[in-house]
């Protein structure tokens, strides 16, 4: 289990979420996108056990509960 903290692209406050992954394995693909983005394995391939929510945290920073909030914005635009 590993408590990952970034900032949100949305509200640019810092998030943590609780993921079921070795820390170790977060690290590396992090690591392997910034050495070469077209070659790191999408996401989806890397943490297959993860749900979506969780693997966009991962890549956004933003919380489900940001997302739908954003969202529930751009439909009154």
């Amino acid at each position: 289990m590993t408590r990952l903290t970034k900032i949100s692209i949305l509200t640019r406050r810092e998030n943590t979420m609780e993921l079921p992954v070795d820390s170790r394995r977060i690290h590396a693909w992090y690591a392997a996108r910034e050495r070469d983005p077209e070659r790191a394995p999408l996401i989806q391939d890397a943490f297959p056990e993860l749900d979506d929510e969780q693997r966009e945290f991962m890549l956004t920073g933003a919380t489900p509960e940001e997302w739908r909030a954003f969202s529930s914005k751009m439909r009154r635009h």
